[in-house]
């Protein structure tokens, strides 16, 4: 019997290849470094500079990164003007970071209100054309129904 550990949020079977992968929706933390920081090399590797500028703090300090997510969840130490948000990384169980979301808790200001919306996410270049976007996206949309309470979802979609 396998046991998933408790901090395991949501969890979906995708179907590839014919066969059945487990897929999990989990709180960044320090055990998925190596699977992250894969993929924000692979960002790099592919040119994707914004993603690349987002996720490369990463590299230098993991552990402040995660710490740093966490707080965002919180609204602690966020820049001016930013709102709290969760942040959730799709992985399997091999611990490969497949993708990220996060969840914005409001709408406050032009930037979240017209372009950001409530949830943004992001699918590493190898992970692409898989499906995993729409199962983030449905696992995102699950969590925000009830943490936290966003009763009505403004979704900006743009295609990299």
């Amino acid at each position: 019997m396998l046991l998933w550990p408790d901090n395991v949020l949501n969890s979906c079977g995708n179907r590839r290849n014919g066969f059945m992968e487990q897929l999990f929706l989990v709180e960044p933390q320090e055990r998925y470094k190596d699977g992250f920081v894969k993929m924000v090399e692979e960002y790099r590797v592919f040119g994707e500079k914004e993603y690349f500028d987002m996720y490369s703090e990463a590299l230098g300090d993991f552990n402040g990164y995660v710490l740093k997510l966490n707080n965002a969840a919180k609204g602690i130490g966020l820049p001016d003007g930013w709102v709290p948000a969760y942040t959730y990384w799709l992985t399997n169980v091999k611990n490969e970071i497949l993708g990220v979301v996060r969840l914005r808790t409001s709408l406050n200001n032009d930037f979240v209100k017209r372009i950001a919306g409530h949830i943004g996410y992001d699918i590493s270049p190898l992970s692409r054309g898989k499906g995993y976007g729409n199962l983030l996206l449905k696992l995102a949309l699950e969590k925000a129904a009830v943490k936290p309470l966003i009763l009505l979802v403004f979704l900006q979609i743009s295609k990299v």
